[in-house]
């Protein structure tokens, strides 16, 4: 087993990965209308790519996920998404043609989708099952800073000058290149307990998934009870994350820079995840349904406290356009109206709560399957987690048009979240019995593989 140094050692240069890609998510988006007018082209059409590239990540992820579960060299596949990516992100910067650019950020998006997948099947050979949790959230959360990195480089750059913003993400992932070359790739299944001795004699894993395998893993109980939570969880937060800006900006009576600029504020209540993560580890390798429970927990409170920032929020009247100015403007807001500062205050703790999600979901699945079709098992899960929040936009679109108010709308989305709290509490108490018939299948393998040495030997 991996020790300390060895296994921060690998989760360091994952975290990196998954930072310079994530940078790709939001890269255009403060650039829409100084591309549209290069290329003579709508703004539309540019939000259109960029809508293009997240939808292609998705389904590239189940891609590369089946492709991580069959190969035994999944760092030479990260390499080869990483140079791949490098080379469309270079050609990106030097394109003449709307057509050429679009091409560009699929192939950008193909590629880049799967790193998820192989990070996460690399990972879960590191961790095991009292550390995934903690894992996965600070993965999470450097996908998130990546994210917002990525905005940050377009506003500063794209916006005068957006095919630079192109060649500083590509000097990101070179670096990302570079650091994958020096990955220690741990042995596949090496982070369970039933596995790991024989495996560090030097016995190989030979296991491969199949079409038997696959349907197992859609059978399972289990696996079907996460992918419901991730269809309601992605509805509801794909209700808040899409539609909240302009339901501040409309109803509250501001610009969409000091929506932004607020939303911008409660997200920070994210970066406090990964310090409580520990403790749930600590609390599910005890007692596994507790995991269950604190996850169902936080789905509530997410939930509930983005209702109440909205319904709390005041009228704001704040319409600067500026960003110096629009920060002063909103932060002598915050410091003069104790309202807007409470509902800040709730708003962050709904983003916290929210934050658990997406870490929890991943770490069981990685505890109750097998390792050979973890990439892909998790690429599925998620690619219905893409349906969900493009099913979310979609009826709160339809609520706000019959409610005639884009906040009842949302908070009306939001309370279909609650069945992801009903799911998490139904999954809790199978979660042991998940686990451990993964284990005596593990078992199971590991008597084949001596079995094997020992036909050979007789031979």
């Amino acid at each position: 087993m991996y020790n300390g140094y060895r296994s921060n050692h690998i989760a360091l240069i994952c975290a990196y990965i998954i930072f310079s890609l994530s940078v790709f998510n939001y890269l255009i988006v403060p650039s829409f209308s100084v591309i549209g007018i290069e290329f003579n082209v709508s703004e539309a059409y540019v939000g259109l790519a960029s809508a293009t590239y997240l939808f292609v990540t998705g389904v590239s992820m189940l891609f590369w996920g089946l492709i991580n579960d069959k190969v035994e060299q999944r760092k030479k596949l990260l390499l080869g998404i990483l140079l791949a990516t490098l080379i469309s992100a270079l050609l990106t910067s030097l394109v003449k043609e709307f057509g050429e650019f679009l091409a560009y950020q699929i192939i950008i998006a193909f590629f880049a989708g799967g790193s998820y997948p192989i990070v996460y099947s690399i990972l879960s050979d590191v961790y095991g099952l009292d550390r995934r949790a903690t894992i996965f959230s600070i993965i999470a959360l450097i996908g998130s800073l990546g994210s917002g990195a990525g905005y940050a480089i377009g506003l500063f750059t794209g916006t005068s000058n957006w095919r630079l913003s192109f060649s500083i993400v590509a000097i990101l992932v070179f670096l990302a290149f570079l650091l994958t070359l020096i990955l220690k790739e741990p042995i596949r299944g090496e982070s369970e307990d039933e596995l790991r001795n024989i495996l560090l004699l030097g016995f190989k894993y030979p296991f491969k998934p199949n079409l038997k395998l696959y349907k197992r893993f859609l059978m399972n109980r289990g696996n079907q009870l996460l992918v419901l939570e991730i269809l309601f969880q992605s509805i509801s937060w794909s209700a808040f994350a899409v539609w909240s800006l302009y339901a501040i900006s409309k109803e509250s009576f501001s610009s969409i820079l000091i929506a932004s600029i607020l939303l911008a504020l409660i997200s920070s209540g994210r970066i406090f995840q990964p310090m409580l993560a520990p403790l749930v580890d600590m609390l599910g390798a005890k007692r596994p349904f507790m995991k269950c429970i604190f996850a169902a927990i936080m789905v509530s409170i997410f939930i509930l406290s983005t209702s109440l920032f909205l319904i709390l929020l005041p009228p704001l009247e704040i319409y600067e356009s500026d960003l110096i100015r629009g920060l002063a403007v909103t932060i002598y807001s915050i410091k003069t109206k104790r309202q807007l500062q409470i509902a800040l205050l709730i708003g962050a703790l709904g983003i916290f709560a929210e934050s658990f999600d997406q870490p929890l979901r991943e770490a069981v699945l990685a505890d109750i399957n097998v390792p050979e079709i973890r990439g892909s098992g998790l690429a599925l899960v998620n690619l219905i987690g893409l349906f969900g929040r493009s099913l979310g936009i979609s009826i709160t679109g339809f609520f706000a048009i019959y409610l005639g108010s884009l906040k009842k709308a949302i908070i009306s989305s939001l309370v279909l979240g609650l069945l992801a709290t009903v799911i998490w509490l139904i999954f809790g108490l199978k979660y042991a019995e998940y686990i451990n018939k993964r284990r005596e299948e593990l078992k199971t393998r590991r008597n084949i593989i001596l079995s094997s040495l020992r036909t050979i030997k007789k031979v």
